[in-house]
């Protein structure tokens, strides 16, 4: 008996320090153009790595992310459909490294930089020199699908024109569906 309790109190002890050996990226959602937050900022970061994607890497899935993604699933023998689900994102996985602590960092920082792999961190980071030391103003917008921002503009801009002069009630009132 005590011969078990020595097995299993040894066997805790060896799970304990040595991890799986699995890390965790993205959450197990899909992403899709539109979506905003932290897998989004891994994805850019791990298609940048890659060479994929030579954008700003902010969090925003706008149509530079979707189409790096679409490259990034042609090379790699993926179906090409923009959207990152599971089997997408652990073909990024393998393909790619994540230095989360470093972009995050940049980011909270308000700093210029990239993600490219083969190129060490400190050369790809372009410091916000003087002037103001406000963030930079978030872009990040969902609009409904099949419309784009400037759709959306131009519709508030006709509600506003309509309804120039009237009262709050009325404007909501421009803008109101009926059948």
């Amino acid at each position: 008996m005590a011969r078990k309790w020595v097995l299993f109190i040894a066997l805790a002890v060896w799970t304990c320090i040595y991890p799986s050996g699995h890390a965790f990226a993205f959450s197990p959602q899909v992403i899709q153009r539109g979506a905003v937050g932290d897998d989004v900022i891994e994805l850019q970061a791990r298609l940048q790595y890659l060479g994929f994607y030579n954008g700003k890497i902010d969090g925003v899935f706008g149509w530079r992310t979707y189409w790096a993604l679409r490259n990034f699933q042609y090379e790699y023998g993926l179906p090409v459909d923009g959207l990152a689900g599971s089997e997408t994102k652990r073909k990024l996985v393998n393909a790619s490294k994540y230095y989360e602590q470093f972009v995050k960092e940049q980011i909270r920082q308000g700093n210029d930089f990239t993600h490219y792999g083969g190129i060490p961190l400190s050369q790809q980071v372009k410091k916000r020199g003087g002037g103001s030391s406000r963030a930079a103003k978030t872009t990040a917008s969902n609009v409904p699908k099949g419309f784009s921002q400037n759709d959306i503009r131009l519709m508030a801009n006709a509600v506003y024109g309509e309804a120039r002069g009237e009262p709050y009630i009325g404007q909501v009132a421009v803008a109101a569906f009926s059948a």
